[in-house]
């Protein structure tokens, strides 16, 4: 009998995306792609609007197919126009950005915005500017800059959210300068909304008695509470640590320990990623379960709470990411409608990249979407194990249970490397292959990191000294752990040395095969459950 195969069918949102991806894409290949953009819309409205004519005159099951065809080909040639006018958009809006600047002394005035980074190596915050001066000229700007001490100044805690200073410091603006493939470092600050970094003489410090503004915004005090309760209770690299996962804040992280992450394949454990998204989810879930509540009203704590927290930590892609195939997965649980993760992912990228197309060039949303997209393709692989079987005792059994579990976790490592493997080579020059491993004990270790930040946090909240001091005992021994073992296994294998620069052309290639293997298995997927409705 011919075996029955699954229909390849993709998700509408995921083939919309990828169209308007690929003519990003082609984009880059003009020399100057703003220049584009105003023909390039013309086309896309002109094109889309044809499709659509066409598809409502003589898109009824009783035309001929060939204006059907018609409609679909005028539709995606709408798309890919309509990725052209993105990608010339996205570069209109970066300014050229000076190569290797030189500093500059001035002298700022303003308002304390953040705090959080306060008991980094060196210290530093982030600081609404209102007046600067050069030499003997001062003007009113409204700047936010980034305000680091010396490398020998002690940590200024003394300084919270919302005070006024003056200082005097060097100035210099994010800067162009950068390696074969990599991106702009002062690129990363304007997606912060930052106009660059001053290092100042903390001798210089002055805080006038009568500040023109007052009060401070909420989440950054809630950031400065967070930051110094880790301060005041744990070492330095475990606070730094807890900063970086849970406050998406790096700067106090040692350079050793960042280098032993990324050699390790490990790195996306130092900030906000789409695992700690995931892993806060889930426990918001089981607090919103807790209280015995109807669906719609746990939904709501539930969601209001993820973006609350993502909302917070300044909103990154990959926790953007991440809390919209949440949302996605739960408003269809509560609506009873199946939102499959493949069209979730093609939501998510699809909103993202039309609200700011500089987006995509983020080494930080590629990175989340990529690893997304290969733990999507290597799906199927993790079912490759037997299943229960028959029972020969319950020491075999958890055997079993415990080689299925570590198998699916080296399933999602290999799949998530393989999807980030061209983008870490132009990053890096490198591929961490010892990450396929390392990660099925780091993973792990970061959970119970996270579980145990939060209680830490619920018993420091609580203001009983004993509940606080073993909760901190108990996060520092985790995080101690986390980062001796990844510091000993990154040290395993060297990191695979990429020679060359991989082409955009070939990640999109890339791109594109994990694209069809998710297709597959998204179709798969629902062929199974289809068969199983009507079993």
């Amino acid at each position: 009998m011919r075996p029955s195969w699954p229909h390849l069918v993709w998700p509408a949102p995921v083939f919309f995306w990828l169209l308007i991806a690929l003519g990003h894409l082609a984009s880059s290949a003009a020399p100057v792609p703003a220049r584009c953009e105003a023909d390039a819309l013309a086309a896309a409205l002109t094109l889309g609007g044809a499709s659509l004519a066409i598809g409502w005159r003589f898109g009824g099951p009783y035309h001929r197919a060939a204006w059907r065809r018609l409609e679909a080909v005028l539709g995606v040639a709408s798309a890919l126009a309509a990725g052209v006018a993105l990608g010339g958009q996205a570069d209109a809006l970066w300014w050229p950005l000076p190569v290797h600047p030189a500093e500059a002394p001035v002298t700022i005035e303003g308002r304390v915005l953040d705090t959080t980074a306060i008991d980094a190596e060196p210290p530093s915050l982030v600081l609404e500017t209102r007046r600067v001066r050069v030499g003997r000229r001062e003007i009113g700007c409204r700047a936010r800059l980034t305000v680091r001490w010396r490398d020998d100044a002690l940590p200024p805690r003394w300084v919270l959210p919302g005070l006024w200073l003056r200082l005097r410091g060097d100035y210099r603006p994010p800067e162009d300068a950068r390696n074969p493939g990599a991106s702009a470092p002062g690129r990363s600050l304007e997606r912060l909304g930052l106009a660059g970094s001053i290092t100042i003489d903390p001798l210089s410090i002055e805080a006038p008695a009568d500040p023109p503004e007052r009060g401070a915004d909420a989440g950054a005090m809630i950031r400065d509470r967070l930051a110094r309760a880790f301060a005041a209770s744990l070492s330095r690299p475990v606070a730094a640590l807890a900063r970086g996962m849970l406050l998406g804040d790096r700067s106090g992280i040692a350079p050793a320990i960042q280098h032993s992450f990324r050699d390790g394949g490990t790195v996306h454990i130092l900030s906000i990623s789409g695992l700690h998204v995931c892993i806060l989810a889930g426990f918001l879930a089981l607090f919103a379960g807790m209280l015995r509540l109807p669906p719609a009203p746990t939904a709501a704590i539930e969601l209001g709470a993820l973006w609350g927290y993502v909302a917070l930590v300044g909103a990154p892609a990959s926790a953007l990411r991440s809390a919209l195939l949440w949302t996605s997965a739960r408003c269809g649980r509560l609506l009873g409608v199946v939102v499959r993760p493949f069209t979730a992912w093609g939501i998510a990228g699809l909103a993202l990249h039309l609200a700011d197309p500089r987006s995509v060039l983020d080494p930080g949303f590629q990175l989340s979407f990529l690893a997304v997209l290969g733990l999507g393709a290597a799906g199927p692989l993790g079912s490759l194990l037997p299943g229960e079987g028959a029972s020969h005792g319950r020491l075999a059994a958890a055997a079993r249970r415990a080689a299925r579990g570590a198998w699916g976790l080296f399933v999602q490592s290999g799949g998530a490397t393989l999807g980030t493997a061209g983008v870490q080579s132009r990053m890096f020059g490198a591929i961490p292959v010892v990450g396929l491993v390392l990660n099925l004990a780091v993973i792990p270790l970061c959970t119970l990191f996270m579980a145990e930040s939060v209680l830490f946090l619920v018993a420091s909240a609580s203001g009983v000294p004993m509940l606080r001091e073993g909760a901190a005992g108990a996060l520092e021994a985790s995080g101690l752990l986390m980062l001796e073992l990844n510091d000993r296994g990154s040290r395993l294998l060297d990191p695979w040395i990429v020679r060359s620069v991989a082409p955009a052309g070939a990640i999109a290639l890339g791109a594109r095969a994990l694209a069809l293997a998710g297709a597959s298995a998204e179709s798969t997927r629902g062929g199974r459950r289809s068969r199983a409705a009507t079993a």
